[in-house]
């Protein structure tokens, strides 16, 4: 007990010598007191506020303890906030030259637009680069940006150009704020005109911070064209806080409303590589995936039906047929440079991406 008093009493006394001590008096007829009496005073009261600030923490009842605990941010959630405030530095104002709200966006073409839905963060560029890659080298496709769709905006034209060259990169396309903001046409080997793909930043979709904003205008032009649409929410198992999947949930679950019965919805539980524990013989197990996004997202199912082809479709259900894989672009490592390294995941992942877009775009 001497010791741990002794121990005690040292810690307090290098708080002491760190902080700065006003010892005089303002009535000087006060009687003088040594160092000794003066350091055990205010030992006593170090000892005292201690105990006192133990108390109260314990008196605290434990449902207060567990809503502070709740309050904290995980470790996911801090995470995220680090790589959303380093995102933040280069802001949208930079990636583009004009206002997204003044400068006109045109989408002329008749093709089927593929709306690429999802926040900051969610790995939704990453993965249209992947699938880019793939369409391009396996499949021999054109993919290839549309000048026309912000010539306004001269930066707009600058991200065209570099396109290609974010789509070869060896290294991690973490710097994907330049091309954040594009409308890409795919074509067939033949040259056949398939789709128009859409990827625009992520928090013009949905922002933690702001999580009832409204749309923009450009997107609520997009939504409201006649040209057939088939939607790609990118949804992240275990992203952020609870509160901030709600959130998010809550919103699709809200634009569901905007989207016609014919047009197609697509489940995408991105960055599947870390849960290995749903993933078997290299291959997602979806129902698994599934019943875990059902369980965080719960709110979007109240809309969705059964999976598309499920019986519910048969029996005339008034709620939405969706489908959901997962996705996985690849690995990220760093080399001793400290540049981050990327490595394609298999082509499993971006294959099963295209084939459901196909058969939307082919009516099922």
């Amino acid at each position: 007990m001497a010791e741990k008093k002794f121990n005690l009493r040292e810690k307090f006394r290098e708080s002491e010598n760190n902080s700065q001590q006003d010892n005089s008096y303002s009535n000087d007829d006060r009687p003088a007191r040594n160092d000794r009496e003066d350091e055990n005073d205010s030992y006593d009261k170090y000892r005292s506020s201690n105990r006192s600030s133990k108390r109260d923490d314990e008196d605290q009842p434990y449902q207060s303890r567990e809503s502070r605990r709740n309050e904290d941010e995980s470790e996911s959630y801090g995470k995220y906030r680090r790589e959303y405030q380093e995102s933040k530095k280069k802001s949208f104002e930079e990636d583009i030259n004009e206002d997204p709200n003044k400068v006109p966006t045109e989408i002329t073409r008749p093709e089927p637009i593929v709306v690429l839905f999802g926040p900051r963060t969610c790995g939704k560029t990453v993965a249209l680069l992947r699938l880019a890659f793939y369409l391009k080298n396996t499949l021999n496709f054109d993919v290839e940006p549309d000048y026309e769709f912000r010539k306004g905006d001269s930066k707009y034209l600058e991200a065209c150009d570099k396109f290609n060259d974010f789509i070869e990169l060896p290294n991690a396309p973490t710097a994907t704020g330049a091309i954040n903001f594009l409308l890409l046409r795919v074509s067939d080997r033949y040259g056949r005109a398939l789709a128009q793909l859409v990827e625009a930043p992520g928090e013009h979709y949905f922002n933690p911070d702001k999580p009832t904003a409204q749309y923009l205008p450009y997107f609520s032009k997009i939504v409201s064209l006649p040209n057939p649409k088939i939607y790609v929410f990118f949804l992240e198992l275990d992203w952020l806080r609870p509160k901030d999947r709600a959130n998010y949930a809550d919103k699709i679950r809200n634009f569901l409303g905007r989207i016609r019965k014919s047009d197609g919805i697509i489940l995408v539980c991105n960055k599947a590589d870390k849960f290995p524990k749903y993933i078997y013989n290299s291959k997602p197990d979806l129902k698994l995936f599934e019943k875990d996004t059902r369980y965080q997202y719960a709110k979007i199912f109240d809309n969705l039906g059964s999976p598309s082809g499920g019986l519910s479709g048969l029996f005339g259900s008034a709620k939405y047929q969706y489908d959901l894989i997962a996705f996985s672009a690849g690995d990220f490592a760093y080399a001793y440079d400290g540049d981050s390294v990327f490595t394609h995941g298999p082509d499993l992942y971006p294959e099963m991406l295209w084939k459901t877009i196909t058969r939307y775009l082919k009516g099922r």
